[in-house]
């Protein structure tokens, strides 16, 4: 307390004001201490849309495990079966397939005499990546098979064809590289 606090106590509304600015300061230097330049994100890397979720993505397939089975049965590979801790590459497959099917009530997009029909539309795919803990390759094949039921004309098939790489040079600083090919309808 100040000499004039004593001759003029404060009111009540000075005293909440002071609590409020105590209360904020004392908010603002936890917060400081506690995230620090390290923890500083922005909002694109806060997003919840951005944010992974392991426990949704596809597991894979392991090649090695897949072609040593495979062999098995067809009678190439003899010999006990390969332990996959000691013989691994670190390839993993991840195939995919998708099927839509939709209902164009205009599939020329013309104002006079529209022309509707359904169309079914098939998205095979296959990822190949490594899972390695230093650098990484993936190849990617994929299309889109679009078949309409009475306009045949208009089927369509696109492919796309993609391959990527990250070279690890320091544990800070990594190089990448992506080409994607597609053959796509006009």
């Amino acid at each position: 307390m100040t000499a004039r606090d004593s001759v003029y106590p404060p009111s009540g509304s000075r005293i909440l004001l002071d609590r409020l600015l105590r209360s904020v300061a004392g908010v603002a230097i936890l917060t400081a201490a506690a995230t620090g330049p390290a923890a500083a994100q922005t909002a694109k890397e806060d997003s919840v849309t951005q944010r992974g979720r392991p426990d949704f993505e596809p597991l894979g397939l392991d090649l090695d495990l897949v072609v040593d089975k495979l062999g098995r049965m067809v009678g190439v590979v003899d010999g006990p079966p390969r332990d996959p801790q000691n013989f691994a590459t670190g390839i993993v497959a991840r195939p995919s397939l998708g099927i839509q099917h939709q209902v164009d009530d205009n599939i020329y997009r013309l104002q006079n005499n529209p022309q509707s029909d359904r169309i079914t539309v098939f998205q095979p795919g296959l990822n190949l990546s490594t899972d390695w803990d230093n650098h990484s390759l993936s190849f990617g094949v994929s299309g889109a098979f679009g078949r309409y039921t009475r306009f045949t004309a208009e089927d369509y098939d696109d492919y796309t064809l993609s391959t990527s790489g990250r070279l690890d040079i320091s544990e800070d600083l990594q190089t990448s590289l992506g080409l994607t090919h597609s053959l796509l309808r006009q």
